[in-house]
């Protein structure tokens, strides 16, 4: 099947590498022509292993099926233009779904768990094996290719896609803001008591916005201690001077708690605290 991915930041390199290996041809649509031109010439590479893949800027001749790996604030454009094969986005946040929905006919929708972090314009380190969840629709035949791969870039399936991107918002919601300021990885969260604590403060208030009772601290817990050796996907934008995914995660529930008037004020400040560490990096 000729698989179009749309973004080649770590994601977008790691689904496109696998895909390779799974014997669809894959063409990344990236946004500047000196990406492109590295993977015309080089392939893609997870680690010391090498996958083939073209590249370009413009619309692929042909395509069977595409997936967007673009971070959610440079969704806009792709959403006002939609492909009429069937599709699957993969973003943090929940923002773009209802929009996506309105616009895109054959579009499913993906949370990813894999630890992965880029390592060069056709390179990414796959640091901590995990899968895609994928619902939201019908099974088309992209989601059946994406099922059929097996370990170490498992798929499954799910009927309640909604909730569970509401369970990995959470999780972020937790771990990226803090991990950014303490310029840490995930286990900063389990390890320094201060950090511990501002993280069941932060769950305490985002939970109910998001439909969770206090009981679920356990899951969001052990979802940091399996990926406790991770960098979060915005400690990684952060080192890597990209723009942070604030509005997507962090402003996203700060939205939606003002218009439930529930109270989030830890979290706006937290949302503050990173504005502010984002625009000192530019100073």
């Amino acid at each position: 099947m000729n698989i179009t991915i749309l973004g080649a930041g770590a994601v977008g390199i790691l689904t496109g590498a696998y895909l390779s290996r799974a014997g669809h041809r894959i063409y990344m649509q990236t946004r500047t022509d000196e990406q492109a031109s590295v993977i015309q010439q080089d392939g893609l590479r997870i680690g010391r292993e090498r996958f083939k893949a073209s590249a370009g800027r413009d619309l692929p001749l042909q395509e069977d099926a595409v997936i967007v790996t673009v971070k959610q604030y440079h969704l806009d454009d792709i959403i006002n233009k939609p492909r009429d094969v069937p599709s699957l986005f993969l973003q943090n946040g929940m923002g773009h779904v209802e929009k996506i929905r309105k616009r895109w006919d054959n579009a499913l929708f993906g949370i990813v768990s894999h630890g992965v972090y880029r390592t060069g314009p056709n390179a990414a380190e796959h640091s901590g094996a995990g899968k895609i969840i994928i619902g939201g629709g019908r099974k088309h035949i992209l989601a059946q290719s994406l099922l059929a791969v097996d370990e170490p870039f498992s798929s499954e399936w799910t009927d309640d896609i909604d909730g569970e991107m509401r369970k990995k918002l959470l999780v972020n919601v937790v771990v990226n803001p803090l991990t950014v300021l303490y310029e840490r990885k995930n286990h900063i969260l389990l390890s320094d008591e201060r950090a511990n604590n501002e993280a069941q403060q932060l769950f305490r208030e985002a939970a109910p916005v998001l439909g969770f009772s206090v009981a679920d601290w356990s899951f969001v817990e052990r979802m940091i201690e399996l990926t406790r050796e991770n960098r979060s996907s915005m400690l990684e934008d952060f080192l890597a001077g990209r723009e942070l995914e604030l509005e997507a995660i962090t402003g996203y529930v700060i939205n939606q708690a003002e218009e439930k008037k529930m109270d989030v004020s830890f979290l706006k400040e937290i949302h503050t605290q990173l504005l502010h560490k984002a625009d000192e990096r530019h100073e």
